[in-house]
């Protein structure tokens, strides 16, 4: 999988073609993010596609700042992922750091998992964005909606 930047010089999102398959198979898990460190960036969008090209995950933000070259600070989180079996995915938090060097996003405000089927909502979350797996912490309220798409 290969993670592009699409950085807008506003908030208007832009659109990048999904890679090739063998650019996927070179850069599977780099992210990079053009920018100096201190200067902050709107509508930062990170798509993520599989081998195929098909879009797997989005990462997005109202804003983002670099505070060295490694971590990333963001504000209005929304991560979006694409399941094959069509039950997609949306991850909201108002602040969160990403680390660069090993994909790790965490955020210490409250947030939100949402699927068709249920909804969670915990007061911290841990994401590691290549192995697609978290937790969440703190207070953390789940409902299950027992397969019943509601959205």
């Amino acid at each position: 999988m290969t993670l592009s930047i699409v950085r807008a010089a506003s908030p208007v999102t832009t659109t990048v073609a999904p890679p090739s398959a063998k650019a996927a198979a070179i850069k599977s898990d780099e992210i990079d993010l053009p920018a100096p460190v201190g200067e902050e960036m709107e509508g930062i969008t990170i798509p993520q596609y599989d081998a195929d090209g098909k879009l797997k995950m989005k990462l997005s933000c109202e804003t983002a700042r670099k505070t060295d070259e490694h971590n990333v600070t963001i504000h209005g989180l929304k991560i979006e992922f694409f399941e094959k079996d069509g039950k997609d995915m949306t991850v909201t938090a108002s602040e969160a750091m990403f680390d660069l060097a090993n994909t790790l996003l965490s955020t210490e405000t409250t947030t939100t998992i949402k699927r068709e089927d249920f909804l969670m909502v915990g007061d911290s979350a841990t994401f590691d964005t290549t192995k697609r797996f978290g937790t969440m912490k703190g207070h953390v309220h789940t409902d299950i909606r027992n397969g019943t798409p509601q959205n």
